[in-house]
């Protein structure tokens, strides 16, 4: 399923043409690096899945706190983006 990562896919698309493939073509080569990029996109994922379980009962015991900042922190990501 990581493979269907748009995420992962994005960086692909970007990583290869932009470093790999000036300085790269053998197969071999460009191989090795697709390889190292799913696992750095897979390694990712698997913080992302991990972080998410620590904090999942941190965010569900104070959960009126952490609403109050997330909406607060929205106001300001919404007030900085038109200034």
């Amino acid at each position: 399923m990581q493979f269907l990562n748009p995420k992962v896919v994005l960086f692909t698309m970007t990583v290869i043409p932009t470093f790999i493939m000036p300085h790269y073509s053998a197969v071999p080569a460009v191989t090795v690096s697709i390889v190292a990029i799913t696992l750095i996109g897979f390694s990712a994922f698997i913080t992302w899945v991990l972080f998410g379980t620590i904090f999942k009962e941190f965010l569900q015991k104070h959960n009126k706190i952490v609403s109050v900042v997330m909406a607060l922190l929205l106001v300001y990501a919404a007030i900085m983006i038109w200034m």
